[in-house]
C-alpha cells in the first residue's frame, strides 16, 4: 500500500528532523510517495520541496489538500496554530500526525480527540523521545528496579541554551511527557515555584516541580530554558539500585548520542553507549525521528493508533497548561482545583 503524504509546515523542525526521515524511509524501501509540501512562505516551501523530492509545493494548505487528496498529512506548525490545522485534517478523515504539543490547552486536545475518535483516524501526537533507542532501553531496564515504588525516586533536568521563549511550557512539556512515558505512570499532583526572570525577556522563568506519582514514586523536576549549555537527563533511584539516563543531544545536527549507567550497591555495573543501539547516528535516527514516522506509517496500514496518541498525550497537555498558567499545583483527574501561583 503505498501512502501518499502531504505536510504542512516546512520549518525547522520539518527540514531538521522530519524532513531527513522520510529520504531515510523510502530508502530503506518503505512504499511512501512525497506528493506535496506547503508553507505560508512560498519560497521555503519550494526549498524543503527541492531538498526533500516532494512533487509540488503549496503555500494554501487547504488547496492543497483538496487538490492532492492525500492518503495521510503531517502537520509541523507552530503550537498555536496546530490544533485548528489539524482539525481541518481530521475533520477530511485523514490520518494525521502532529508535532508537539497537539493544542496550547486541554480544551484543544479534546477537540482533537473526539474529531479523531468519530471515524477512527489513526493520528500520531510528535513525541520523540518515546522512540528514542536509549529511551526505550531505559523503559526496558525500569522494571528491575527492586525497589517497592513508594523507595522509588525520579529526578528530570531541562537545560537549554539561551532560549528565551515566552512560552518555555510548549517545550517543558517533552520532560513531563519522558517521565509519563518511562513509568507508565500518571503524576498523582505536582507543586509549582517559578523564578520568573524578566531581564531576559517576557516569560522567561525556570521552573520546577515536585510531587509524587499514583504508583508513590516521589518525582523532582528542573526546567531551565537559560544556561551556558543544554542538556536532558534523568536518574532513577531504588534502594539499591540507580540508573542514570543523558537523553541525545536534542539539536539539527548529528551530536551525542546520550548514555545510560546503572549503578547497583555503589558500583557501576552498566554503561551503555546509544550509539550502540542504533545503525546510523544520524539526528533523525538517534533523536527518534525516525521511528516515530515508521510507526505513523504502519499505523496507517494497520488501520489502529500509534502508541503515541491524542489521548495518551492530554494528561502532558494539562500539566503544560498549569505551568503556563503559573499555576500553583497539579492534582490528576482535578484540574478545576489548581490554582494561581503567588507573585
Amino acid at each position: 500500500m503505498k501512502i501518499r503524504l502531504c505536510i504542512i509546515g516546512c520549518g525547522v523542525i520539518a527540514s531538521g528532523w522530519h524532513g531527513p526521515s522520510f529520504r531515510r524511509l523510502i530508502a530503506s524501501g518503505e512504499d511512501l510517495e512525497l506528493v506535496a509540501c506547503c508553507d505560508k512562505d512560498p519560497a521555503k516551501a519550494e526549498r524543503f520541496r527541492e531538498a526533500f523530492g516532494f512533487v509540488r509545493s503549496y503555500d494554501d494548505f487547504t488547496h492543497m489538500l483538496d487538490f492532492e487528496q492525500p492518503d495521510a498529512v503531517s502537520v509541523f506548525v507552530s503550537e498555536h496554530q496546530m490544533a485548528v490545522v489539524a482539525a481541518h485534517v481530521l475533520k477530511l478523515g485523514i490520518p494525521c500526525f502532529m508535532e508537539k504539543p497537539p493544542g496550547i490547552n486541554c480544551s484543544e486536545v479534546d477537540q482533537l480527540i473526539e474529531l479523531a475518535q468519530v471515524n477512527r483516524i489513526p493520528h500520531q501526537v510528535g513525541f520523540n523521545r518515546r522512540f528514542m533507542p536509549i529511551m526505550e532501553e531505559t523503559k526496558r531496564l525500569l522494571p528491575d528496579l527492586k525497589s517497592p515504588p513508594e523507595r522509588q525516586f525520579v529526578s528530570l533536568e531541562v537545560i537549554r541554551w539561551n532560549r528565551r521563549d515566552t512560552d518555555f511550557a510548549a517545550t517543558a512539556i517533552h520532560g513531563i511527557d519522558t517521565v509519563r512515558f518511562l513509568l507508565d505512570d500518571e503524576f498523582a499532583e505536582l507543586h509549582f515555584r517559578y523564578l520568573e526572570m524578566p531581564s531576559l525577556g517576557n516569560g522567561v522563568a525556570d521552573f520546577y516541580a515536585q510531587g509524587i506519582t499514583r504508583d508513590g514514586i516521589g518525582v523532582q523536576l528542573h526546567f531551565c530554558p537559560v544556561a551556558g549549555k543544554g542538556h536532558e537527563r534523568l536518574a532513577f533511584h531504588g534502594i539499591d539500585r540507580s540508573l542514570i539516563l543523558k537523553m541525545p543531544e536534542n539539536t539539527f545536527k548529528a551530536g551525542d548520542p546520550g548514555s545510560l549507567r546503572e549503578f547497583v550497591d555503589g558500583r557501576e555495573t552498566r554503561f551503555l553507549d546509544g550509539a550502540n543501539l542504533v545503525e546510523a547516528t544520524t539526528t533523525e535516527v538517534i533523536n527518534g525521528a525516525y521511528a516515530e514516522n515508521l510507526d505513523f506509517f504502519t499505523s496507517i496500514r494497520n488501520r489502529n493508533c500509534p502508541k503515541s496518541s491524542l489521548e495518551s498525550a492530554r494528561e502532558s497537555v494539562v500539566i503544560m497548561e498549569c505551568m503556563r498558567d503559573r499555576r500553583e499545583g497539579y492534582q490528576f483527574g482535578i484540574t478545576n482545583s489548581v490554582v494561581k501561583a503567588q507573585a
